[in-house]
């Protein structure tokens, strides 16, 4: 790694990952979210006239 890069990243704190996570999580949305993450394919082409 460059010592220009090293020297920069010295200066930034470290964050804890549970600062970053929300404290309470609904059940129902993780839920929701787990199982449209299963059904996810990501070789699935979305159809013409679709913004990506």
């Amino acid at each position: 790694m460059p010592q220009e890069v090293q020297e920069a990243s010295q200066r930034l704190g470290k964050e804890d990952f549970k600062a970053r996570t929300e404290d309470t999580i609904d059940p129902r949305a993780y839920a929701q979210g787990y199982a449209e993450g299963k059904e996810f394919d990501p070789a699935h082409r979305l159809g013409e006239g679709v913004a990506t």
